[in-house]
């Protein structure tokens, strides 16, 4: 579910799973070891869009070369 908070649009770990195609714990171990930025308020964790295209551009691959020496 998205959230307005203080002007910044959130998504919930639920609504992420559905944006990622992850499950919720694969979600919960990218927000615990800060590869996702999230705040929790009460017992849910909230992302911000801006920390979703964060973490979708770090995870983009630059596919190789032919020829190439893989490294």
């Amino acid at each position: 579910m998205k959230k307005l908070i203080a002007g910044v649009h959130y998504c919930d770990v639920i609504e992420l799973t559905e944006i990622l195609g992850m499950s919720r714990h694969g979600i919960g171990a990218f927000i615990r070891t800060g590869k996702l930025e999230a705040i929790k308020i009460g017992r849910r964790f909230w992302v911000s869009e801006a920390s979703i295209k964060d973490f979708i551009d770090q995870a983009k691959v630059t596919p190789s070369k032919e020829g190439e020496d893989k490294k």
